[in-house]
């Protein structure tokens, strides 16, 4: 990661991350491994922090064995970390998963100044499908974040479905 972070340093101030995953070790010492992947992530946010770039952790769909699924889980994660380089990017379709986007917004609307939004859409997996093809209702989500002036990341398959999604935001 540190490669990758001198490379992008010229170019980026913020960085997305993933947090870890219960290895077939970790499911037997699931404490361990969480801590293992803060002090992780905290490698990886004093290392950016010399490059003046943000490391902003994205919340994870509903798989097995994966940190990061709940808006609790991720406020104590970022609250465990504490450095002044980490923020959060919160991925709609990834709380979808969970059933938990209203509470990822409440949970996380005071930090909206170091959050990044990521713009899925699933349906039954992680399709990538253009916003509003999916089951999300993007006017409520929107309407929940009409005060945040920060980054909106859309993650499609396509520039064509990019596009598609923008212009379905603009019509909202």
């Amino acid at each position: 990661m540190e490669h990758y972070l001198t490379l992008a340093s010229n170019y980026v101030n913020l960085a997305v991350v993933h947090p870890g995953y219960l290895s077939p070790y970790g499911t037997q010492v699931p404490q361990k491994a969480y801590f293992t992947n803060l002090a992780s992530l905290q490698e990886i946010c004093d290392f950016a922090a010399d490059f003046g770039i943000l490391v902003a952790v994205e919340n994870m769909p509903d798989m097995p064995k994966i940190f990061g699924k709940y808006p609790d889980e991720m406020l104590e994660m970022l609250e465990s970390i504490g450095s002044h380089n980490v923020g959060f990017t919160f991925d709609v379709g990834h709380a979808n998963t969970v059933g938990l986007i209203d509470d990822f917004l409440e949970l996380f609307n005071e930090k909206k100044s170091l959050m990044c939004i990521s713009m899925t859409t699933w349906v039954k997996k992680d399709e990538h499908l253009p916003l509003g093809k999916g089951i999300i209702d993007w006017k409520q989500v929107m309407e929940k974040l009409s005060d945040y002036k920060g980054i909106f990341v859309t993650e499609m398959s396509s520039v064509e479905e990019g596009i598609e999604s923008l212009e379905f935001l603009r019509n909202l």
